[in-house]
């Protein structure tokens, strides 16, 4: 059964989040160890079987400001897309710039620079 997008991020933040606090807890686990297990999680999640890429246009404002997404400015209703979803974004994906422009980005074109945890590219909810 193919799961709805915010299905699948919410299952990805569970597993980052929940490798993060197994990182912070086990103070034993080297810190080798713990960036194998930081660094794995992409390869982990895009193996499951209920992984797909995430088509950020499916999301509500809602389930964005669920997510971590955070609005560009009061007069633009652009929400600007997290960091931690970067690696699990589609290679094109039709989103806006900071300076307004609406377009097609290519992923491995985009900067994955971020200023309070978020990349500088938004998307627009679903209605």
């Amino acid at each position: 059964m193919k799961l709805e997008t915010f299905e699948v991020a919410n299952n990805i933040r569970r597993i980052i989040l929940n490798r993060a606090a197994e990182s912070m807890h086990y103070l034993n686990w080297s810190n080798n160890f713990v960036a194998s297990k930081i660094r794995e999680i992409p390869t982990l999640i895009q193996s499951a079987s209920w992984y797909s890429p995430i088509n950020l246009s499916d999301l509500t404002e809602k389930e964005m400001i669920s997510l971590g997404f955070q609005k560009w400015s009061n007069d633009n209703p652009m929400y600007l897309i997290p960091l931690w979803l970067f690696p699990f974004l589609p290679e094109e994906i039709d989103c806006g710039t900071l300076n307004n422009i609406k377009q097609i980005l290519k992923k491995s074109e985009m900067s994955d620079d971020n200023r309070g945890g978020c990349l500088a590219y938004g998307i627009y909810p679903k209605k």
